[in-house]
């Protein structure tokens, strides 16, 4: 059948034998009801520390400091790009993702319901050791591989934590009464949350 199209706007040229109505002569410039401010791209940097030989810079280790920018989208696909391409070139590989939010790298059914996790994966290994963990534990402690003959490095990252958050003043600059961003803690969690907040808050 036949279609009839409207177009949504006509531009019209104006000629001698086109007749101007009067108030288009003087039309002003609609002064805009709200004006915002561009957002300029903002450069989010990504932590990662690589473990190299020293005769040669050769990397031997790598451990990812997971952000919330690594587990959306298309830089979830970049990192977990990256990931393979690592352990291909025989790259020992530590993750630490400390995010409760957006989607990990590989979705593993045993850990799927672990908030937090540490996972190690030894260059050209078929398998991936974790360390699942809640809000309610400190973080466990979890081994760097390094070149043979040298041992695994332990590493304890919650003296760490406690520390930064004493001497950054965190307590002071959290607001403890509101909730936690999405996804909401587990019923377990916010209980324990709760109390340890209300313990802190009528402490002398």
């Amino acid at each position: 059948g036949i279609r009839l199209m409207f177009p949504d706007i006509s531009l019209l040229t104006v000629g001698e034998d086109f007749r101007t109505p009067e108030r288009e002569a003087g039309v002003a410039t609609l002064a805009p009801r709200v004006t915002v401010p561009l957002l300029a791209p903002v450069r989010i940097r990504l932590p990662a520390v690589a473990i190299r030989k020293a005769d040669d810079e050769t990397l031997v280790t790598s451990i990812e400091i997971v952000s919330p920018a690594n587990k959306a989208g298309e830089a979830l696909t970049a990192f977990r790009r990256k990931w393979l391409g690592l352990h291909a070139a025989g790259v020992h590989l530590v993750e630490i993702d400390l995010i409760r939010r957006g989607r990990r790298m590989f979705q593993f059914p045993e850990l799927q319901n672990s908030p937090y996790l540490i996972t190690m994966t030894r260059a050209s290994a078929g398998s991936t050791d974790a360390w699942p963990f809640t809000i309610r534990e400190p973080i466990p402690l979890f081994p760097v591989p390094l070149l043979e003959p040298d041992a695994d490095a332990p590493i304890d990252l919650q003296p760490m934590i406690d520390a930064i958050y004493v001497q950054g003043r965190y307590g002071r600059g959290s607001n403890y009464a509101v909730p936690p961003p999405p996804p909401a803690l587990s019923p377990e969690d916010d209980a324990w949350a709760r109390e340890l907040i209300a313990a802190a808050t009528t402490a002398p």
